[in-house]
């Protein structure tokens, strides 16, 4: 999967607007067009002294703004091929959650399905997996998340930081480790 060579279809900077006019009223035929009636109802949105492109730190006050909805945003690093978060709403229970995947520091594309995106594997499997939005992993039902995200809610968003391919990982925080009955045997005489 990547990102960088996607066509847009949106040029100006007004795409974190379309993005969230499109979540708010989703079309089953070609969403990502822009129509005047998806214009208008952008115009309904409050973006008081918010300025294009939309940084990431004015999205608290658009969310200020617009009581009913919450962001949340995702970066995507290509070298390493994860999506990560950036940013995670800390409005709990909107009416509408929005989930958008920032491109290239500039360019804010919607993400219709969570569940499509994360899921890297085709299987023969068809049920929704629910993905905890800080961590990004899964859950085979929404109960489960929701016990969760009960325990976990107040943590930050977590980036994965690989190390490069060639350096050498290393662990020396010694004082910071704890116990846990795992054990991992590896055979390093390949």
């Amino acid at each position: 999967m990547t990102f960088k060579n996607m066509k847009r279809r949106n040029e100006d900077v007004q795409c974190f607007k379309l993005c969230i006019a499109r979540a708010l009223n989703p079309v089953k035929d070609h969403p990502e067009r822009i129509t005047g009636k998806l214009e208008e109802q952008a115009e309904k949105l409050y973006f008081k002294n918010i300025s294009f492109p939309v940084k990431l730190r004015d999205i608290n006050k658009f969310e200020k703004q617009n009581h009913t909805i919450s962001v949340n945003v995702f970066g995507y690093d290509d070298e390493n091929k994860i999506i990560y978060p950036l940013r995670i709403s800390e409005m709990d229970k909107r009416l509408h959650e929005v989930n958008l995947l920032l491109l290239e520091d500039k360019h804010y594309v919607l993400i219709s399905n969570m569940s499509r995106l994360l899921t890297r594997k085709k299987t023969k499997h068809t049920e929704k997996r629910y993905f905890c939005l800080r961590y990004l992993n899964y859950f085979t039902s929404e109960e489960v998340l929701k016990k969760h995200n009960e325990y976990y809610q107040k943590s930050g968003a977590v980036k994965i930081t690989l190390p490069k391919k060639g350096t050498i990982l290393e662990f020396n925080n010694f004082k910071r480790s704890t116990k846990v009955p795992i054990v991992v045997y590896t055979d390093l005489s390949a």
